[in-house]
């Protein structure tokens, strides 16, 4: 796709998406180019978070925070 105006929450899509394809807007850095992916319903999983195997990172969290102010 080609990207057009955006402000780091939204992009403008210019071309290269017909209309009812859909894109991917948050992606894990495993997931390569071409790969095949499944879709997930939220109706389905009363909008909890859903886990896909194989995507958990390691080494990506932050320490403990600073003592209170």
């Amino acid at each position: 796709v080609q990207i057009g105006i955006n402000d780091d929450s939204y992009y403008e899509v210019t071309s290269g998406l017909s209309e009812g394809e859909k894109i991917i807007t948050v992606i894990d850095e495993s997931l390569k180019d071409g790969e095949k992916i499944k879709i997930a319903d939220p109706s389905k999983n009363n909008g909890k978070k859903v886990n896909i195997k194989g995507n958990k990172r390691k080494g990506d969290g932050g320490g403990p925070g600073g003592p209170p102010m």
